[in-house]
């Protein structure tokens, strides 16, 4: 398998990505900046207004908000499927705890990409969370619901 075909499939097992055409894929392959840091790196601090969006592919991060509250997404995690932090400004802190790679994506060609009615089902999911009673939530739901 390629690299190219490599980045492709792993670009596909991320949520608002993964129905898209291979031809879609490899133009976002090929336009992203796929990047490494070092443990305790900040990829996203609080405040960033920059347009775009990061997907974890492989190691450990801590997303802060300004309150405190605290989340480590592992690769391997459901929430890893998603993009970190997509407010802006951003309202979380991403910093590495372990030796990561990851996707920097722009916004933009995420939205010129994704079909209108794709591009408001990604947006929704994920706020979709902070419609359930948190009371009634398992604690993993509630950390989503606080991060989104």
């Amino acid at each position: 398998m390629s690299t190219t075909e490599k980045s492709v499939e792993e670009l596909r097992r991320f949520n608002p990505l993964s129905d898209l055409s291979y031809d879609k894929l490899l133009e976002i392959v090929d336009q992203a900046e796929w990047l490494h840091a070092k443990k305790r790196s900040v990829l996203m601090d609080l405040g960033d207004t920059e347009e775009f969006s990061l997907f974890l592919i492989k190691g450990n991060v801590l997303m802060e908000a300004a309150d405190g509250r605290q989340r480590v997404i592992k690769h391997t995690d459901a929430a890893a499927s998603s993009p970190l932090s997509r407010l802006r400004p951003s309202r979380y802190r991403v910093s590495a705890l372990t030796p990561v790679s990851y996707v920097k994506i722009s916004n933009a060609l995420l939205e010129e990409l994704t079909d209108p009615d794709d591009a408001s089902e990604m947006i929704s999911s994920h706020y979709l969370v902070e419609e359930t009673s948190e009371e009634n939530a398992d604690f993993s739901a509630q950390m989503v619901a606080h991060i989104y």
